[in-house]
């Protein structure tokens, strides 16, 4: 017998795996980021409000969703993949670590393995 519930209709509640600590200027952490990715990955297009509704729940600040929305040129609807790898673009210092940090939200391989993920996914 499980003793998780997925919520109302099926739905991944909004749970981290483990506490993470924000830093100062950083809000969004890449636990935040996982979390919002169990929600939504289900669909390859999210409605903004949607979405907004999402980040909202998980108190993140909407000025930075409105910046990834504004540099990822989504109006009405978001290529999920697209924006998650943006918004791993805003959390990294580089490339090779934001890719590195989508790699980890995106793979199906325990934690702490090698974050594989299917080469056609992109």
């Amino acid at each position: 017998v499980s003793t998780q519930s997925t919520g109302s209709a099926g739905k991944a509640p909004p749970v981290k795996n483990r506490f993470e600590p924000t830093s100062e200027g950083k809000p969004i952490t890449p636990g935040l980021l996982t979390v919002l990715h169990k929600q939504l990955r289900v669909q390859e297009t999210v409605p903004v409000q949607e979405l907004k509704t999402k980040w909202s729940q998980l108190s993140l600040p909407s000025d930075r969703l409105d910046e990834i929305l504004t540099l990822g040129n989504f109006v009405a609807n978001v290529n999920w993949l697209n924006f998650l790898a943006l918004a791993c673009t805003s959390l990294e210092s580089n490339l090779t670590e934001a890719v590195t940090l989508l790699c980890k939200i995106l793979t199906k391989d325990p934690e702490g393995g090698p974050a594989r993920i299917p080469y056609d996914l992109f």
